[in-house]
């Protein structure tokens, strides 16, 4: 379901009556009595903010709380991170900040957080970026938090093309460290969240993109970063079973020749893809991560849960 690009809001009728709007008009989205969100595909959600929400959500960032309620996932919005000691024995670099950054066990982009990355301009040093690109063009504010919510990842495939990454993608590549994602299984109508990371256990880095952008009032530079996404390999096919998307995981060998600045296109393509399948691992978890008003970064945000009725992968 989509709406012409000229159209504020369309009517439907019949049993998915919806009045939507597009979501550069947060707050104006009424939802039909007889319609689930179930009704509606995630790639609306890019498009579309749905209701009904809290008018106390409403306040503050309708996408953060869609996010949140668990209605819409649609790419990379979730990670993990190890403890800074693993990382700097791991990517044979230093924390640039003081050491009071601690294991990760849950974090949604959508909280703008600073995250640990590796650029190249710097790769012996670990930095702690905000997620959410915001190229350094931007002229004001506003414009930078909306622009920021849509640029937490960037797609593989248009990547040299879009005017958001492609001045980007050839001088200001980095790493987004980690060690586990999370992606949503839908089976019968209903989401189930779960945990991916690799067989071994051991960190690895997201293929990202980062800029440094100056408020245009105050001067304070701020340096963001969004993750780059690719089409999902045979097992990520079978978790995130409506996009079919995943991060560009880099094998270790490739991390350092990705901050390398001389790169040409189809080298860069040669290391946007899909990270081997027999090399990964998954399994359910709880749908902690998307409870309103819980703490998510949490052990238990990746523990194992079973959910019977799910029908098991195929190997």
């Amino acid at each position: 379901m989509r709406l012409p690009a000229s159209s504020h809001r369309l009517m439907l009728t019949g049993p998915q009556a919806l009045l939507a709007v597009p979501a550069m008009l947060p707050g104006h989205v009424r939802l039909g009595s007889r319609i689930t969100h179930r009704d509606l595909t995630p790639s609306d959600a890019g498009m579309y903010l749905i209701s009904p929400i809290p008018p106390r959500l409403i306040e503050s960032n309708l996408l953060v709380d869609l996010d949140r309620f668990g209605r819409f996932r649609s790419m990379c919005y979730h990670y993990t991170v190890p403890d800074i000691d693993t990382l700097e024995k791991h990517f044979h670099a230093e924390l640039d900040a003081p050491k009071e950054f601690s294991r990760i066990y849950h974090i949604s982009g959508f909280v703008k957080p600073q995250l640990p990355v590796i650029t190249g301009e710097d790769t012996d040093r670990i930095q702690l970026l905000t997620w959410g690109l915001i190229p350094h063009w931007v002229k004001d504010e506003v414009t930078a938090n909306k622009l920021r919510i849509r640029t937490l990842n960037a797609r593989a495939e248009t990547i040299h093309d879009k005017p958001t990454f492609r001045s980007l993608i050839n001088s200001n590549r980095c790493l987004i460290l980690s060690d586990g994602f999370f992606e949503w299984r839908h089976h019968q109508g209903r989401a189930y969240p779960y945990y991916i990371q690799l067989k071994d256990r051991q960190p690895f880095a997201f293929a990202g993109l980062w800029d440094n952008w100056s408020h245009p009032e105050t001067g304070v530079e701020l340096k963001t970063f969004t993750i780059i996404t690719t089409w999902a390999n045979p097992l990520l096919e079978q978790v995130h079973n409506r996009r079919k998307r995943m991060p560009v995981i880099l094998h270790q060998a490739d991390e350092k020749p990705w901050l390398r600045l001389k790169l040409d296109r189809e080298a860069i393509d040669d290391l946007l893809v899909p990270y081997e399948a027999h090399r990964m691992e998954v399994h359910p978890v709880s749908r902690l991560i998307t409870t309103k008003g819980t703490k998510t970064n949490v052990p238990d945000a990746i523990k194992a849960v079973d959910y019977p009725e799910l029908p098991s992968l195929k190997p």
